[in-house]
């Protein structure tokens, strides 16, 4: 199996030259970053971008996660509800707010690059990029956690 990269993440090679480095000129086109698997606590592996922090979650992962939360019969506290309402805030728009939006293109998905499409997850709040062929799930940063914090993780 390849090693999934970061959707979010590209660099272009520097032209320095050295024993092995491509000369000046003779550039490639962005890398993207590639993911490091990490263990979760609820037993699951993750794949998470050291530059970015975003993570990616195979099909059935995220629900794993939420199950972990639930098993433990850990009720989400204030700092979960206070999260949840500043992000409904930060979601808001007025209909007199004529704000031209500058939206990102849609990622293409690390493990199996096909399109992935932005979706709440749950009722959360929490907007997380979904593949359509392979179900896995794409977090930015701090969405993991912050969904943690929600399901009592």
């Amino acid at each position: 199996m390849s090693v999934a990269s970061c959707p979010r993440c590209t660099s272009t090679p520097t032209a320095a030259a050295g024993p092995y480095r491509r000369a000046a000129g003779a550039e490639r086109g962005p890398v993207r970053t590639a993911l490091r698997r990490e263990q979760h606590r609820v037993g699951i592996e993750i794949d998470r971008c050291p530059t970015c922090g975003g993570a990616f979650l195979d099909a059935g992962e995220l629900e794993a996660v939420e199950r972990g939360g639930k098993a433990a019969r850990r009720q989400p506290g204030a700092e979960a509800a206070l999260e949840m309402f500043q992000r409904s805030h930060q979601l808001a728009k007025r209909p007199d707010d004529a704000v031209e939006v500058n939206e990102e293109p849609p990622l293409d998905c690390p493990r199996c690059g096909e399109t992935m499409f932005e979706r709440e997850w749950s009722t959360t709040l929490v907007m997380v990029d979904v593949c359509l062929d392979c179900r896995g799930v794409w977090l930015d940063a701090g969405e993991l956690e912050s969904l943690e914090r929600m399901y009592g993780a």
